[in-house]
């Protein structure tokens, strides 16, 4: 987490130091791009804690010696959830000034070899920050609930003292208060667009796990995935009925309610984008 908080504060502290005088813009977007992979690879590490276990290769009568697998205690996951929470599925964290994001653009002219130009842009002229943030977010998720993970986690109780570890119902309710936590603030206003894209791609994964759960989900995990479809549901009418919602917000929420609608219904249509 100190090595995020590191990562962040630079990331605030580029316009001070970059791009040095009659130097393109490029140098900035070169440095954000480089201090924001690590940032992404530190919340990567966070989610290896999530429903792991530790291996040990050592044979018995090798010092310190433990048996070969011991599950991660549920203490170490939970702050390593918490770390996620605060550095990967906050809308405010990874949220940076726009003066920040109005200098990342690219350089148009590159210099080639034999000194010659060539003007190749990409296809945005910024860097893509909400698509970044929505990528990471996405591909921690998948991650956690790829079946052999859920197997694991729903199996490790079997194998550990009641408590020890993590079980799927931890792994549920965190990511249900991460993801929806904020819609349940009392005058609820606006949803920022991160915050929405992220529910609604987590809406999705819970449809699509409790209507057509990939092969090797336990059914431990189909069930919880409906049983928070039902917790959502009642969320998102409470949220609606906030009398302040902006116009994109209310919207966002009337989807995922209709998404949720059908699929509690069992129409598996309710999973499409």
């Amino acid at each position: 987490d100190t090595r995020m908080d590191l990562a962040h504060s630079l990331l605030l502290k580029l316009n001070s130091r970059y791009p040095r005088t009659q130097h393109p813009y490029q140098e900035e977007r070169s440095a954000f791009a480089f201090i924001l992979r690590e940032y992404n690879r530190c919340g990567l590490v966070f989610e290896h804690y999530i429903g792991g276990e530790y291996l040990s290769r050592a044979r018995p009568g090798d010092i310190g010696a433990t048996v070969p697998l011991t599950p991660v205690p549920r203490a170490t996951q939970v702050r390593a959830w918490q770390n996620l929470d605060r550095y990967v599925f906050s809308d405010t964290v990874q949220k940076l000034p726009p003066d920040i994001l109005n200098r990342m653009t690219y350089q148009e002219w590159e210099p080639l070899t034999n000194g010659s130009w060539a003007y190749n842009p990409p296809d945005r002229h910024d860097v893509p920050i909400v698509e970044i943030i929505g990528g990471l977010q996405n591909r921690i998720l998948a991650m956690m609930f790829q079946p052999l993970r859920l197997q694991r986690i729903d199996e490790i109780g079997v194998r550990s003292a009641p408590g020890s570890t993590m079980s799927l119902t931890d792994l549920f309710n965190w990511t249900q208060n991460s993801v929806y936590g904020g819609l349940r603030a009392s005058n609820l206003s606006s949803i920022p667009l991160t915050a929405r894209n992220l529910q609604a791609s987590y809406t999705g994964m819970l449809v699509t796990m409790a209507l057509k759960p990939a092969k090797g989900t336990p059914s431990d995990a189909q069930a919880l995935a409906r049983a928070k479809l039902v917790s959502l549901s009642g969320t998102l009418r409470s949220a609606l009925n906030s009398s302040s919602l902006d116009e994109i917000s209310r919207a966002h929420l009337e989807n995922l309610q209709n998404k949720v609608s059908l699929a509690l219904q069992g129409r598996d249509t309710a999973s499409a984008p």
